[in-house]
């Protein structure tokens, strides 16, 4: 049983996605986001020291522009879009994805729990395919997966269009690398795959 296919919150953020999500959900985000600072810092203050460290002078600037007046009681730390990623610290990026991994593995393992203990499914459980989620998150179910096209439809028109596509007939018999290295190279020890 596969929980959710080919979505996973670290790559999202890395194609740019989260940053397009609709107002709501980059709000429940970012007050996440906030939440998880203020756990991890205690105050507002403690976070700007931290996040400032190394900078010459320290400055507001490394918590981005949000109204730090409602510090992160006031979910007002912006999220980190990728674009802009590279001008953050160092230190407030470790925390962005740290951040990121924690709540994708907290999806995972409560949705894995849910069917398991919830559901009482008996199931093999895979998270999502390897590629959009990482292999270590993955490895935590009871099986990792993997799956690509060898030729994936073509539409020449608008895409999916589900009258107008076509599949190139190639043989995958005398090809070199392709859709079956590329799947063997995500693997993971000891889990079935």
């Amino acid at each position: 049983m596969e929980i959710n296919n080919e979505n996973g919150l670290l790559h999202a953020w890395l194609k740019g996605d989260v940053d397009e999500l609709p107002p709501l959900f980059l709000s429940e985000l970012r007050g996440q986001w906030n939440r998880w600072l203020l756990q991890r810092y205690g105050t507002t203050g403690k976070l700007r020291q931290r996040w400032s460290a190394g900078e010459q002078p320290p400055g507001d600037n490394a918590l981005g522009n949000g109204d730090f007046t409602r510090g992160l009681e006031g979910d007002a730390v912006p999220t980190l879009a990728r674009e802009r990623f590279e001008e953050r610290t160092p230190a407030a990026q470790r925390d962005w994805l740290r951040f990121l991994w924690e709540t994708e593995e907290r999806y995972w393992q409560s949705l894995n729990g849910y069917l398991k203990k919830g559901l009482n499914v008996r199931a093999l459980v895979i998270g999502t395919i390897v590629g959009c989620s990482t292999p270590n998150l993955m490895a935590q179910l009871d099986c990792v997966d993997a799956h690509a096209y060898w030729q994936h439809p073509t539409f020449p028109g608008r895409p999916w269009d589900t009258e107008n596509w076509f599949v190139n007939n190639l043989s995958m018999v005398n090809a070199r690398g392709g859709v079956l290295s590329e799947l063997a190279l995500r693997r993971v020890l000891n889990k079935p795959f």
